[in-house]
């Protein structure tokens, strides 16, 4: 029997119960029959279940008063009306092209996927162990050749690691507490893409948000919905714009 394909969103949307019933019955008719449509749903829902453990600390607590300044100040920007004649409208920049992310605390599973959400837990990029593929991980990044791919690969470039996952830095920019950062994105050889944010802090890469996708679509980039989770993340971070190659290479050479 052939069973109809599903989307990444369609698999968010099922582990949070809030698939439509009717393909939620076709889903469960697929899972028992494909073992790797199984999967990626797993890779889901314990990602989900991870990052509940680590953010649910920070979850009780009231939203801090800047991300609501921050999000108050999105939602004036996309809402403002026509201003009058002979009035200066200033709008602010569109470091994408994408469409309006939600609030951080309005994404459901797409939105814990990106395990830190930049509130410092960090992340790991560092080799399972069992499996020897790179895991999610709640630590700092430990891959030595990611490490040396973020100080030495140029943005737009990438690089073929060992193992034969190839690894993409995307921009370099400075967040709002003036730390080094580097966007990247992941192509492991299981088929998972990894949209990335790491900053340099304390001599090392720490992983500040991993959005991890079944594939990247055919064109080689990641998935719209893993940009949206990147876009809600550089607003609440207050992310300056990209670094020029002179001003990235030499912000990298001065960390060596």
């Amino acid at each position: 029997m052939q069973h109809p394909e599903f989307t990444d969103e369609e698999l968010m949307a099922y582990a949070d119960g809030e698939l439509a019933e009717d393909r939620a019955t076709d889903l469960d008719l697929a899972l028992a029959a494909e073992s790797d449509l199984a999967e990626r749903l797993a890779l889901f829902v314990d990602t989900r279940m991870l990052s509940k453990e680590a953010l649910e600390p920070m979850l009780a607590e009231p939203v801090p008063e800047h991300l609501v300044a921050q999000v108050q100040a999105l939602a004036a920007a996309g809402q403002t009306p026509d201003a009058p004649t002979g009035e200066t409208v200033v709008a602010f920049p569109d470091k994408r092209a994408a469409p309006a992310a939600p609030p951080l605390w309005k994404l459901p599973l797409a939105a814990t996927l990106a395990l830190a959400v930049g509130l410092g837990a960090g992340l790991s990029l560092a080799p399972t162990g069992e499996t020897g593929g790179v895991g999610l991980q709640i630590a700092t990044l430990t891959d030595p050749q990611i490490i040396d791919a973020l100080h030495t690969v140029a943005s737009g470039d990438d690089l073929l690691l060992q193992d034969g996952s190839r690894i993409a830095p995307v921009a370099t920019f400075m967040d709002g507490s003036q730390a080094l950062c580097r966007e990247f994105e992941l192509d492991r050889t299981d088929g998972l893409t990894v949209v990335s944010v790491a900053c340099h802090r304390s001599g090392g890469w720490d992983v500040q948000m991993a959005v991890a996708s079944a594939a990247a679509t055919e064109t080689g980039y990641a998935p719209a919905s893993s940009l949206e989770i990147l876009d809600a993340y550089l607003a609440a971070n207050e992310a300056g714009p990209p670094l020029d190659l002179q001003a990235e290479a030499e912000a990298l050479q001065s960390l060596r």
